[in-house]
C-alpha cells in the first residue's frame, strides 16, 4: 500500500509539476523583456522577448514571437553604437525605424533564425524600432507547424526537424510544451542547441515536465509562458496551464487578448486538455468548474481552433462548438496502442477567408 502510494503521488506529480506555481509565473511573465545598462533602457512590447545579455553596445534577445517593437530609452551620456542579436528570429526579418533618428546596419549571420544589426541610436531620446518579415502586417495565407511533448525524446528531434525543414512554406513552429522530461538547466541547453538544426522559429508555453523543478529555468531560458501575438491577420495565444490550471492573472490578460482576436482568426494553445476526450490519460484541468469556465470564455471570444499537448498521440474532437486537436507526438512514452508514431501537425491558415485545415505528418 505504501509503494502504491508513493507511486500514486509521484504520477500526480508528473501531471501537474512540482516547482513555481502559477501565480509565481505569471509574475515572473511580467518582467520580461525590460532591462537597463548604462544610461539606456530598453523595452519590448508586450514582453515578447526575452533579454539574454544587456550591456553597454550589446543586446542579445530570444524571440517568442515573429513580430517585434524594442524602445530605447537614452539619457545624454548613454552609449551610441549597439549590435543587436535577435534569436529565434524568422529568417526574412527586416529592422525599421519606428521613431528616432537611429541608423541601423544588417550583418550576415550563421543561423537562419539568428539576425544581427548595429544600431546607432542619438543620446537623450526615445527610439523605436519593429523588426518583421516585410509581410507580417498583410493578412493573407499561411503554413505553420505544431510540435510538442519531446520529453526524453530529444536525441530523435532533429528527424522532425528535417521533415519541417522539407517544407518552405512553414513559417514558424508552436508548441504546446512538454519540450524537456524534468525542466533541468541543461535540458533546456540541449533544446537550445537542438534548435540550431531548425530553419525556423520555434514558439512555446510551457508543459508540466518543463516546471517540475521550478527556480524559474524557463524564464531564464525562454521567456513568457503565456503570451499573445498576431501575424498576417491571425491571433496567437499560448497560455500556461503546466498546473492543470490556469492563473487568475492569465485568465485576466486572456480576455483582452480574446477582445484582440475577435475579429479575426484565433488559434488557443495550452498544454492540458481542459476535457480529457477519451478518459485513457485523465489529462485535464483538475477541476471541471474551471473546463468549463475556458472553454466558455474561448467560445464566446470566437476561437476559431484550439490545440493542446499532454496526452502523447492526436485526437480531434470539439469543445463549445471550437474545433479542437490533442497533439502529443514529439517522442514522449508513445501511446502505441493506437498506432501513431512520432508526428506533428501543419496547419494551413488563410484569416481572410476565416479557414484553416489541419494535418497529422507522422514521423516514421
Amino acid at each position: 500500500m505504501k509503494l502504491f502510494r508513493f507511486l500514486l503521488y509521484i504520477s500526480l506529480l508528473s501531471i501537474i509539476g512540482c516547482g513555481d506555481g502559477p501565480g509565481q509565473r505569471a509574475d515572473f511573465d511580467e518582467t520580461i523583456g525590460s532591462a537597463a545598462a548604462g544610461d539606456t533602457q530598453i523595452s519590448v512590447r508586450d514582453g515578447l522577448a526575452l533579454v539574454e545579455v544587456m550591456e553597454a553596445g550589446r543586446l542579445d534577445l530570444w524571440l517568442s514571437a515573429p513580430t517585434q517593437e524594442i524602445t530605447f530609452t537614452t539619457g545624454p551620456s548613454a552609449v551610441s553604437d549597439w549590435d543587436l542579436t535577435l534569436r529565434n528570429a524568422p529568417a526574412d526579418s527586416v529592422l525599421s525605424i519606428v521613431t528616432g533618428d537611429a541608423t541601423a546596419v544588417a550583418v550576415t549571420t550563421g543561423l537562419p533564425t539568428e539576425k544581427h544589426w548595429h544600431l546607432r541610436l542619438p543620446p537623450d531620446a526615445v527610439t523605436t524600432v519593429h523588426i518583421a518579415p516585410p509581410d507580417a502586417g498583410l493578412a493573407g495565407p499561411i503554413r505553420i507547424a505544431m510540435l510538442s511533448d519531446i520529453q526524453e525524446a530529444m536525441s530523435q528531434v532533429q528527424d522532425i526537424f528535417a521533415r519541417i525543414n522539407d517544407d518552405p512554406s512553414i513559417r514558424f513552429v508552436l508548441s504546446a510544451g512538454d519540450i524537456t522530461d524534468n525542466g533541468s538547466a541543461e535540458e533546456y541547453d540541449r533544446f537550445r542547441r537542438e534548435l540550431g538544426g531548425l530553419h525556423v522559429p520555434f514558439y512555446a508555453t510551457c508543459g508540466n515536465h518543463d516546471v517540475s523543478i521550478g527556480d524559474m529555468i524557463w524564464h531564464r531560458q525562454l521567456g513568457r509562458h503565456s503570451f499573445h501575438f498576431n501575424f498576417r491577420g491571425a491571433a496567437f495565444t499560448l497560455a500556461d496551464s503546466a498546473d492543470a490550471t490556469i492563473d487568475p492573472k492569465v485568465y485576466r490578460w486572456l480576455e483582452a487578448w480574446l477582445d484582440d482576436g475577435r475579429d479575426r482568426w484565433h488559434l488557443f494553445i495550452t498544454h492540458l486538455p481542459p476535457v480529457d476526450p477519451n478518459g485513457v490519460r485523465n489529462g485535464s484541468f483538475s477541476s471541471r468548474r474551471e473546463a468549463a469556465k475556458l472553454i466558455s470564455a474561448l467560445a464566446g471570444g470566437a476561437v476559431d481552433l484550439a490545440v493542446f499537448g499532454h496526452i502523447h498521440t492526436h485526437v480531434a474532437y470539439t469543445l463549445g462548438g471550437i474545433e479542437c486537436h490533442i497533439s502529443g507526438g514529439g517522442g514522449g512514452w508513445p501511446m502505441r496502442w493506437d498506432g501513431l508514431a512520432r508526428h506533428f501537425l501543419t496547419m494551413d491558415i488563410d484569416p481572410v477567408a476565416q479557414d484553416h485545415d489541419v494535418k497529422v505528418v507522422e514521423i516514421q
